[in-house]
C-alpha cells in the first residue's frame, strides 16, 4: 500500500522533469581575467591586501575561488556538468561576447527572457586590462590550473 510519501528515486525523477523543461543557460569566464577579478574582489576573503598576485596564483591551484565556504569545483565547467560530465544547461555564453549572449538567449527563449547589459557588480580595483597582471610564470600557473576550461571553452591569455 502506499503512504502517499514520495521515495528519493521518485523525487529525483519528479525535479529532473521539472529541470529539463527549463530553459538553462550560464556564462564562463576567460580564466586569466576571472583570477584577477577573484584576486580583488571585495566580498569572501579579500585577498590582495594579504599576498601578492604571484602568491595568489602559486595558492590558487588549493582552491576554486576565494569565498569564504570554498567549494570543491576547481573549474568553471565542473559547476555546469553532472557526475557523469554531461553538460546540463541548453546554452554557454561567453562573458567577454555579453551582447551576443543577449542576442542568443533572447532567440533561444523566443523572447521569453531579455538580458539587460548594463553591468551591475564591477569591481573598481581590477585592472581594465587583465594581461597586465600576469607574467609567464603566472600565466603558466593559471594555464595549468584551469586547462579544462581553457580546453573546453577555446579561451586564450
Amino acid at each position: 500500500p502506499s503512504s502517499g510519501i514520495l521515495n528519493n528515486t521518485e523525487i529525483k525523477n519528479k525535479a529532473n522533469n521539472k529541470f529539463n523543461k527549463m530553459f538553462k543557460f550560464s556564462l564562463v569566464r576567460n580564466p586569466w581575467a576571472r583570477v584577477v577579478s577573484l584576486y580583488f574582489r571585495r566580498e569572501g576573503l579579500q585577498l590582495s591586501e594579504k599576498m601578492s598576485f604571484i602568491e595568489f596564483c602559486e595558492k590558487i591551484k588549493y582552491a576554486s575561488d576565494t569565498c569564504k565556504q570554498p567549494s570543491l569545483h576547481k573549474n568553471q565547467l565542473d559547476w555546469l556538468t553532472d557526475e557523469n560530465g554531461n553538460v546540463m544547461v541548453d546554452y554557454i555564453g561567453k562573458l567577454e561576447e555579453f551582447d551576443k549572449v543577449i542576442e542568443n538567449v533572447y532567440s533561444k527563449t523566443d523572447g521569453r527572457v531579455k538580458l539587460n547589459n548594463t553591468p551591475l557588480n564591477v569591481n573598481q580595483k581590477s585592472p581594465k586590462d587583465y594581461k597586465k597582471m600576469y607574467n609567464d610564470y603566472t600565466k603558466k600557473l593559471i594555464e595549468e590550473k584551469f586547462n579544462k576550461d581553457i580546453n573546453y571553452f577555446n579561451y586564450n591569455f
